[in-house]
């Protein structure tokens, strides 16, 4: 990219940019929010996250003082909750470190920051020159070089990055970062770019050959693979029983329902049983199948089916209750929350 590309992209950036609020600002707290918020979430879905998340907790030692379930609760919906217990984490360490790390350096240290972030937070807020690299910006470099590098490997990320490191100009090292990083998500597009409309279509390789479909390139692709969860939503008096799950795997450190999990599909009798014989003191009591739901994560497909129990004989297997009101206010999966709302109404 010469200079010409880079003065007609900036160009671009600052008469078409949209108007994002992390965007108006140069703390890096606020920064970091939004990334992390971003990561696997679309701008529209991700702004009210955004203002919900920075009113709750205006400064880091905010978000650091705050109980982890009470900060999961608020990010109920976004999934991927890993990035909600890191975020926690982190804000704890920046609160012992006495104030937030201002280089790419050692933003890396800092757990759950990556290089992505970590380039993004001393860009925009430090003003470093060193490049971002997400999605976007890997299909904007691929299709402007028609390169064929597959982007899902690791000396791929590196070239990218010492190539996009000397493009940057010193004078606007965060402007170019955003403006990169829009024309991906605004012209750029994966299925229907607009071409006509892009600042570096008169040096753009794919678009001078009509491939820029083909690019970016990866070597492998995330095989899908189906998973069946059976739920047993056992009502007790105090509310229904729930147990915190680990804290690795899916939906990691949230609260759930008793389940039965199965690469292949069960039947209604034989997940009943499994529960009876977990759960002696439901033996006696009416089982119904309920609710269904499919749930789409990066590489499962859920087909989750919830079984209603209606249990009045209390016992230690209850130690752990929430009523419908507290788990809509806890850490719960999207999924979980789906069937709450609906027996909550």
């Amino acid at each position: 990219m010469n200079s010409r590309d880079t003065a007609a992209l900036l160009e671009w950036y600052y008469k078409e940019k949209r108007d994002l609020p992390w965007r108006n600002t140069s703390d890096p707290y606020a920064i970091w929010l939004s990334e992390v918020i971003l990561q696997q979430t679309r701008v529209d879905q991700g702004m009210a996250y955004y203002h919900k998340l920075l009113g709750q907790y205006p400064a880091v030692n905010d978000l650091a003082s705050a109980p982890i379930d009470e900060v999961l609760s608020l990010w109920q919906g976004l999934g991927y909750y890993s990035r909600g217990r890191n975020l926690h984490a982190t804000a704890k360490k920046i609160q012992e470190l006495g104030n937030f790390p201002s280089t790419y350096t050692s933003l890396l240290e800092l757990k759950g920051i990556g290089p992505y972030t970590a380039a993004a937070i001393a860009s925009f807020a430090f003003n470093e020159r060193v490049a971002v690299l997400d999605g976007n910006v890997f299909r904007v470099i691929t299709r402007f070089l028609a390169s064929d590098l597959p982007i899902d490997k690791g000396p791929t990320r590196k070239t990218f990055q010492l190539l996009l490191n000397e493009w940057i100009p010193k004078h606007a090292p965060a402007d170019f970062n955003q403006a990169t990083m829009e024309l991906g998500a605004t012209v750029c597009t994966p299925k229907n770019p607009k071409c006509s409309e892009c600042p570096l279509a008169p040096n753009c390789a794919a678009f001078s050959e009509g491939t820029f479909l083909n690019f970016p390139v990866k070597a492998s692709k995330t095989k899908v693979e189906p998973l069946f969860l059976y739920y047993a939503a056992i009502e007790t008096p105090s509310g229904y029983m729930v147990k915190k799950r680990p804290e690795m795997g899916v939906w990691a450190g949230l609260y759930d329902f008793p389940f039965v999990e199965s690469k292949v599909e069960l039947n209604e009798e034989e997940v009943i049983l499994e529960f009876q014989k977990r759960f002696p003191s439901t033996q006696n009591a009416t089982w119904k199948k309920e609710s269904f739901y499919t749930h789409v994560l990066s590489h499962r497909k859920i087909s989750a089916q919830f079984f209603s129990c209606l249990c009045r004989n209390m016992s230690e297997e209850f130690s752990s209750t929430k009523t419908s009101e507290e788990l809509l206010n806890t850490g719960i999966s999207a999924l979980l929350m789906k069937y709450v709302k609906e027996i909550h109404i």
